[in-house]
């Protein structure tokens, strides 16, 4: 039997995964230097070892996002704190990860799916897909209940609200204009944020507002290509 949760078949290919969540972090740069906050974009972006990079996106009240993009595989690990799936939520006594989340994923996957937000030994996520390049598709465990069961419908893991604006660039693109709010991307310029289009000195500027020099080291870091220096 087939999971019940099949939120993973809705996402884009990891490349385009990629660009929308770089686009996301570019956008969230952009208000910080609007609006005087510090983001912290080398711990939003990072490099790992073995080739790996990963994208972190915190979310309210706790919930968490990532994306890993290794040589051959790709993955994300959600957290919704208000799932049935957390960790602390269940009848298994000590904290652990909900039952046939993890399964059937490979095994040299296995030491990727640690996050800076687990607590001691506890994987702490709610949610698990998976995509290997020699066999291209997003996957996902067969989840089923503490007594062993796969019950369509319950415990739901959360993470839809999570993932939905990186399900495509016109949902991005939304997510981002009500997210920057009163500042609007327009599609040129979020076209070129989602790699579509190189960017211009004169679009950085205009992420940039009073602070273009801290915009362009956080759009350099996150791997935008070109020559749009001022």
């Amino acid at each position: 039997m087939s999971s019940p949760s099949a939120w993973f078949e809705a996402l884009p290919e990891p490349g385009e995964l990629l660009s929308l969540g770089r686009a996301f972090l570019a956008a969230e740069a952009a208000y910080e230097t609007h609006f005087g906050a510090d983001l912290d974009v080398a711990a939003s972006l990072t490099r790992l070892d073995d080739g790996v990079v990963e994208l972190s996106f915190p979310r309210f009240e706790g919930d968490q996002l990532l994306f890993r993009f290794g040589p051959g595989w790709s993955m994300v690990v959600a957290y919704d704190h208000e799932s049935g799936r957390d960790p602390w939520r269940h009848e298994l006594g000590t904290p652990t990860m909900w039952p046939g989340l993890a399964e059937g994923l490979p095994d040299h996957l296995l030491p990727w799916l640690k996050t800076p937000w687990d607590e001691e030994d506890v994987i702490v996520c709610t949610a698990i897909a998976w995509w290997l390049n020699e066999d291209p598709g997003w996957r996902g465990g067969r989840v089923g209940d503490v007594d062993g069961a796969v019950r369509v419908g319950e415990h739901d893991d959360g993470v839809g609200t999570l993932i939905e604006p990186f399900l495509s660039p016109a949902r991005m693109m939304a997510e981002i204009d009500a997210y920057l709010e009163p500042l609007v991307l327009g599609p040129d310029l979020f076209n070129a944020l989602a790699g579509e289009a190189p960017l211009t000195a004169r679009q950085v500027q205009a992420l940039g507002g009073s602070d273009v020099p801290k915009m362009t080291a956080c759009l350099r870091h996150l791997g935008y290509q070109g020559d749009f220096e001022t």
